[in-house]
């Protein structure tokens, strides 16, 4: 990788112009994922790397440097990153992490976080985290605005979501 063309990344740019600056860390990051990509690819022969939106300098840089160093043609996907009505990340970087894995998130305690959601993101996450047709989605979300108190478009999130992670058969005790 060229100094120029990663100092060119618009994520490292706004950095660099910002008043604290950016950590070498930071700086490296593109390289430290590119070769991720590298070692996951001549490992487990993996040819597709997902991510969010906000991953896809990172994402284009592994499929290069898998070419660059194998001639082999690997791909990169990534999605709109899920954001909560007040505009944070949905994320495991913004602190309340929920795993998929059960030793790391019980699926108890993702339905707990899921049923604590906030009344404007019950809708949206709904239709992005679940196979609840859109129609039902929506059908729920209006529900769930004439009578917040209930709570059961919460109750349907985090039954959809825990049993869609982790079957359906963990609700019952839940």
């Amino acid at each position: 990788f060229s100094v120029n063309r990663m100092l060119d990344r618009d994520a490292v740019s706004r950095r660099l112009d910002s008043p604290s600056g950016i950590s070498f860390t930071e700086f490296s990051y593109v390289l430290l994922q590119a070769n991720d990509y590298v070692q996951l690819f001549r490992r487990y022969d993996c040819r597709l790397q997902f991510g969010g939106s906000d991953q896809w300098g990172n994402i284009v840089a592994g499929v290069d440097l898998v070419r660059r160093h194998t001639g082999d043609t690997v791909h990169g996907l990534t999605a709109p990153l899920i954001v909560r009505s007040d505009g944070s990340k949905f994320g495991k970087s913004e602190g309340e992490n929920v795993w998929l894995s059960a030793e790391r998130t019980s699926p108890w305690r993702m339905y707990q976080y899921f049923l604590n959601v906030a009344d404007e993101d019950v809708g949206p996450l709904l239709l992005r985290l679940t196979m609840v047709p859109v129609d039902e989605c929506h059908r729920v979300a209006a529900e769930h605005a004439t009578a917040p108190e209930s709570r059961a478009g919460q109750r349907r999130l985090a039954r959809e979501v825990t049993s869609l992670v982790h079957g359906p058969e963990v609700i019952g005790p839940i």
